[in-house]
């Protein structure tokens, strides 16, 4: 339906994207059974504070008050589709709803009867709204975006909530609180200045800020600090954090010297509207009972839909298997150990531990009796050539060696 909007105001020679806040304030109005007319009255009451500034002329508020427009998506969904089809993106990046329910999943796991549940970058909530919880917390830098957090949350009924709109990094709106639950998706690669954040309370040393063309692992120390003893956070992180060297090397060390780290999930490529890239999920716990980390190749996990990936429910419950049993299993996960990852100078990424059937060196059993056959021929020359010198120099005649070569029939 959100097509049929855009194609209509397109039709006046309007420019839809202007006209973005009484979009949302119509579809917040319809789905919740009110006169659109009365949309600034209604958001007011709601605490929803949309940005009305650019003046809307009469010929499109008529359009939006008296068509029929019925919507089936979420609010989050609409503003993804949107900005996907807007030539400029600004970079956004919106979480399918697909990994959201998968994180929530693998949450459930562990945790039922969420008090609090917080995203340090909701976004349009997407994330939030897949959860059940007592409370709602999140944290969302762009303003209109923050708005439509809260409308898709209260078109949800999830009405106890607190979505601030701020950033993240530079001006933490909750770091007094400790939740249950975290869930996320970062921004992918976001650059700051780490010399802003030196004695930051969230970061355990100095020496571990990330480094200034990638934070993304500032989200994770700010999430290990806002996160209740028995927590569990999910992040959904660029892959890169799980292989880099340097500070983010130090990183990862440090977040397995303190037992931080409780499985990486690595999730098919080309799930997301706007990039093809893949991504990795990465499960963090303060009370884990053992130091082995779970490894899981979920990247198969997929179906191919309207030119995009997506995860099913079959595939979510098939990843949520595998993370219950949490052992080796061929090609699909690898339970590892402290010493295994020191070893690999804390690499990250799940196909270092999970080896495929065609990367597996193939052996032939009838070429690997020839080779043995021809070591022990050079063994047996070796050996009396060295016989014959002993015999030189010394005059002792050595005991004659018997072949003892297995035929190979």
């Amino acid at each position: 339906m959100i097509d049929k909007i855009i194609q209509d105001i397109a039709e006046t020679g309007a420019d839809a994207y202007s006209y973005l806040p009484y979009i949302f304030a119509t579809i917040f109005c319809k789905k919740k059974g009110i006169n659109p007319a009365k949309y600034e009255e209604v958001l007011k009451n709601y605490g929803i504070n949309l940005d009305f500034s650019t003046p809307l002329p009469s010929n499109i508020k008529n359009l939006l008050i008296n068509n029929d427009y019925q919507f089936s998506e979420n609010i989050s969904d609409i503003y993804q589709y949107l900005i996907s089809m807007k030539k400029d993106k600004n970079g956004q990046y919106f979480t399918p709803s697909c990994l959201s329910k998968l994180c929530y999943e693998l949450i459930l796991q562990e945790k039922q009867n969420i008090q609090k549940i917080y995203d340090p970058t909701c976004g349009a909530g997407n994330m939030l709204v897949n959860t059940e919880a007592k409370q709602y917390f999140g944290q969302e830098l762009n303003n209109i975006t923050a708005e439509l957090c809260k409308m898709n949350l209260l078109l949800e009924n999830k009405n106890n909530f607190n979505i601030i709109n701020g950033d993240t990094l530079k001006n933490p709106a909750f770091l007094d609180e400790r939740f249950d639950v975290i869930i996320g998706n970062p921004p992918f690669s976001l650059k700051y200045n780490k010399k802003q954040f030196k004695d930051d309370i969230r970061i355990p040393d100095n020496d571990l800020l990330p480094p200034n063309s990638n934070s993304d692992l500032f989200f994770i120390f700010h999430a290990l600090h806002l996160l209740a003893e028995d927590g569990i956070c999910a992040m959904i992180m660029y892959p890169g954090v799980l292989y880099r060297d340097k500070t983010e090397k130090k990183i990862r060390e440090y977040l397995i010297n303190n037992n931080y780290i409780d499985t990486i999930i690595s999730t098919p490529n080309d799930l997301f509207l706007n990039t093809s890239i893949s991504t990795a999920i990465m499960i963090l716990k303060k009370n884990k009972k053992d130091k082995n980390v779970l490894f899981i190749d979920a990247s198969n996990e997929y179906e191919r839909e309207n030119k995009k990936n997506k995860m099913t429910g079959e595939n979510i419950k098939s990843i949520i298997n595998i993370y219950n049993e949490r052992k080796n299993i061929n090609e699909k996960s690898y339970l590892a150990s402290y010493e295994e990852i020191k070893n690999n100078r804390f690499t990250l990424t799940p196909n270092v531990y999970i080896q495929k059937e065609d990367e597996k060196e193939e052996i032939d059993p009838l070429e690997l009796q020839k080779e043995i056959l021809k070591a022990r021929k050079r063994y047996l020359k070796a050996s009396r050539e060295l016989d014959a010198l002993i015999e030189e120099i010394e005059g002792i005649k050595q005991p004659k060696k018997e072949d003892c070569l297995i035929s190979l029939f």
